[in-house]
């Protein structure tokens, strides 16, 4: 199930309703709202009665003020959402809001290598960038193929010092380091060229 995020106005306005109805609601003294208040002698807060019309009446109007402001929904079924066992977004045997152990366990696979590889490919993005608009250019297979040219460097199976022949690029963009560093530029390309192709099934393009 998916539901639209809640936006900071909608967060904001939940806060404030919240607010308001647990002071209108609570056990000992309920009060006014402060928004709404009349005080009193020595600025004494108003007390709440439930049975005066009046006082019921500012309330509610109040409320379904508040209420205009923003959407609720977005709130209430986003969390709903949120804390749905199927969803496995929190811990369902937690008393307060922690992560779900398939997510926890999730972060701790990306230690080390795989964090390495997400960790390359964003600085692929963000420091030479090749954004995912420029990677959907390369619709011949250059990624995957460069990400093999880095694994056979990897390995030193190829020469130290020349381009590999099936190399797609300019030879200014062949940097290989002849160890695990080309095995993690190697993932950062296969990943790219994933993404890619999913891009284009998504477009119904060809890949």
């Amino acid at each position: 199930m998916k539901m639209a995020k809640a936006s900071e106005a909608d967060l904001n306005m939940a806060m404030e309703l919240t607010s308001a109805l647990d002071v209108l609601g609570q056990r000992f003294l309920p009060a006014m709202p402060e928004a709404i208040e009349k005080l009193g002698e020595d600025d004494e807060r108003e007390p709440f009665d439930r049975h005066d019309d009046e006082q019921c009446g500012r309330a509610l109007r109040h409320l379904l003020d508040l209420a205009d402001r923003a959407s609720l929904s977005r709130v209430v079924f986003g969390c709903a959402v949120m804390l749905d066992p199927a969803n496995k977004c929190v811990d369902p045997d937690a008393d307060t809001i922690e992560h779900h152990p398939d997510v926890i366990a999730g972060l701790r696979a990306l230690q080390g290598s795989a964090k390495d590889v997400l960790a390359e490919r964003q600085r692929q993005i963000n420091a030479e960038g090749w954004t995912p608009e420029h990677d959907d250019m390369h619709k011949g297979g250059q990624l995957a193929v460069a990400a093999a040219c880095y694994t056979l460097a990897a390995h030193r199976l190829t020469s130290q010092g020349s381009i590999p022949p099936l190399w797609p690029w300019a030879p200014s963009f062949w940097k290989p380091a002849y160890g695990r560093r080309d095995l993690v530029k190697a993932g950062a390309l296969i990943l790219a060229e994933i993404e890619r192709i999913d891009r284009a099934a998504e477009k119904g393009g060809a890949a």
